[in-house]
């Protein structure tokens, strides 16, 4: 499994160093796809559950001809352990919808950026509730069109017991016109 995992990073960063120069092209759109860990975050959920693995795919695009400013839409899935045998793991999944702004300008230098935004946040047992995310990460350009996306993600939920969660990811995202 290892082996594959590792053939698999040598062909992204491969064809990242492939693909047509970014240099020349107004890149404003993106894709990305995380993996990392969430992390229970407020004092009943932690009583309850411990940390277990999360993943998130997001759609992000350049807010007018501003080239820090994005629109980014996330969606996620949490998954949390049980502390004891009582209670079943369980999972939060959602939908948020956030601003971006870029220290730098992505896609052509190491940039950072903190996003905001409100999110849609379903559980095990079907519960919806509305809350809100923040979050601070960065981008890495590995080649062209790609880069090494890491963040770390606060997520605020309106439920009684799982009030609030962190996202701690790494990924990749897929520049593009």
């Amino acid at each position: 499994m290892k082996g594959i995992l590792i053939s698999l990073a040598v062909s992204v960063v491969a064809f990242g160093f492939w693909s047509p120069a970014a240099a020349d092209r107004d890149l404003r759109n993106f894709g990305a796809l995380g993996l990392g860990f969430a992390i229970p975050d407020h004092a009943a959920f932690q009583e309850d559950y411990r940390q277990r693995f999360c993943g998130s795919l997001g759609y992000g695009t350049r807010i007018g001809r501003n080239e820090r400013l994005f629109a980014y839409g996330m969606v996620g899935y949490n998954s949390f352990r049980t502390q004891d045998g009582s209670l079943e793991d369980t999972y939060l999944g959602n939908f948020n919808a956030d601003a971006r702004w870029y220290f730098g300008i992505p896609t052509k230098e190491i940039s950072g950026y903190i996003a905001l935004g409100p999110g849609v946040y379903w559980d095990r047992d079907g519960d919806v509730s509305i809350g809100a995310n923040i979050a601070i990460g960065g981008d890495f350009p590995v080649g062209n069109d790609w880069a090494v996306v890491a963040d770390v993600d606060q997520h605020f939920v309106d439920f009684a017991d799982k009030g609030a969660f962190l996202t701690i990811r790494v990924g990749a995202a897929y520049w593009f016109l």
